[in-house]
């Protein structure tokens, strides 16, 4: 398993926690973010304070990205880089040398997303956060049951995720992603000529329909009646 199929397998599933908490940010005004290192949390403002882990930074200055457990000028407590370690360990366990180099060089296919992405689905985070500051940015990954969003894979949100990732985010390996998501939401997949089929275990199913150059035509859901 290399990093990158680490990326495609989740990259449409952490997009839509981002979004999920992007837009709760903008229903609430957005309010300024902080970070105290004495305690790991992260806030918004006065109106939500969520512990969060520490997983490196960016450097605009040398295009770098360093660890956060590798960042030893910081001092940072021990206990704001379980996370990151435990990223380390994964991949030193399966040979994923983005998860266990100290510093990356950034490029078009790894930065501070991309390696959040993963890191948000191997450790099930609610969302991760980038924080901007000058010659730079911090990432912060959080997992903390007063989250106040969360993500339910129905077939109308299924639907929806799909199209405006698709609208969205410029991609030549869309029916990739998308069937990396419908499995990883728990769907069983199967494919005749151009429609991609989810099915759930109720029998609903979702239909990606792509047209000729692999871009989407439509999207839509067959649901069984709930009780």
């Amino acid at each position: 398993m290399s990093f990158h199929d680490l990326l495609m397998q989740n990259y449409i599933a952490s997009w839509d926690k981002q979004v999920t908490f992007a837009n709760w940010l903008k229903e609430h005004g957005n309010p300024n973010w902080g970070f105290d290192m004495g305690d790991g949390q992260l806030t918004f403002g006065s109106i939500l304070a969520l512990d969060s882990q520490l997983l490196g930074t960016e450097s605009t200055s040398s295009q770098t990205w360093l660890w956060a457990w590798a960042n030893k000028q910081s001092n940072i407590p021990p206990n704001l880089l379980e996370a990151a370690e435990e990223l380390r360990a994964y991949g030193e366990q399966q040979h994923i040398h983005e998860l266990m180099d100290a510093q990356l060089s950034l490029d078009e296919t790894i930065h501070g997303h991309h390696i959040c992405v993963v890191a948000s689905a191997l450790l099930d985070a609610d969302f991760y956060y980038r924080g901007p500051y000058d010659g730079g940015a911090l990432f912060l990954l959080v997992k903390d049951e007063r989250c106040p969003t969360r993500v339910v894979n129905t077939p109308e949100h299924i639907v929806t995720v799909i199209t405006e990732f698709a609208a969205s985010v410029q991609t030549d390996n869309l029916r990739l992603l998308v069937t990396h998501y419908l499995q990883g939401c728990g769907l069983t997949i199967s494919q005749v000529d151009e429609v991609l089929t989810g099915k759930f275990a109720d029998g609903s199913w979702v239909d990606v329909i792509f047209n000729t150059h692999g871009r989407l035509g439509q999207v839509k859901a067959n649901i069984k009646p709930r009780g």
